[in-house]
């Protein structure tokens, strides 16, 4: 009788053991499942601009609509300059530049600050129609160009810029730009300025 009480207890206590290995197993396939997963997913973060439609990112490809909105605000950014703002003008621009063209681009911005520094020469641009393309990582930015020595405007110019950017995890980064184009100037310029000015270093 004792015998028989003893086999069955331990038989009870071999099933609760196998309930728990298989527990613990199922356990440790969803941990490994949910892990591979984390590593793996496409991150996606929301973001709402104040002027327009939320923006979706993913860690996979840039958006169209995202790529265009940063084009717009570095235009903005590089071919609107003053000498009474340079230093902030440059650390601003380096800030959203990709570390490994972070050289070539300190350079390009600081033939420019060289050429404008001490001067009376400002410059303000005009944006009119952007193309992105964010397969390739590439976009351009055309408007007219304003160069004023002090109140006085000496020049302005059709001109189209080129952006390059890198895109790695959620983070978009200027690679590089420069000038493509230039049209003739709408009204004949009184005084032609430095070339290097008007044209952004190049």
């Amino acid at each position: 009788m004792e015998t028989d009480f003893q086999y069955h207890e331990a038989k009870k206590v071999i099933q609760q053991r196998n309930v728990l290995g298989a527990v613990a197993g199922g356990s440790l396939l969803l941990n490994l499942i949910f892990g591979a997963y984390s590593m793996f997913r496409s991150e996606t973060v929301i973001l709402q601009p104040v002027l327009q439609t939320p923006l979706t990112l993913t860690s996979s490809r840039v958006s169209r609509d995202y790529l265009e909105l940063v084009t717009r605000d570095t235009a903005i950014a590089i071919l609107n300059r003053s000498p009474q703002s340079l230093d902030y003008w440059m650390n601003n621009i380096l800030k959203i530049t990709d570390p490994a063209a972070y050289g070539a681009v300190k350079a390009k911005l600081m033939d420019i600050t060289g050429n404008l520094r001490g001067s009376d020469i400002t410059q303000s641009f005009e944006p009119q129609a952007i193309n992105v393309d964010p397969d390739n990582l590439h976009s351009e930015m055309t408007g007219v160009l304003h160069v004023y020595v002090g109140q006085r405007e000496v020049s302005q110019a059709n001109v189209r810029y080129r952006f390059d950017w890198t895109y790695k995890g959620l983070s978009l980064r200027l690679a590089g730009f420069g000038l493509v184009q230039d049209g003739p100037a709408p009204t004949t310029p009184e005084r032609k300025p430095n070339p290097n000015i008007e044209r952004g270093g190049e």
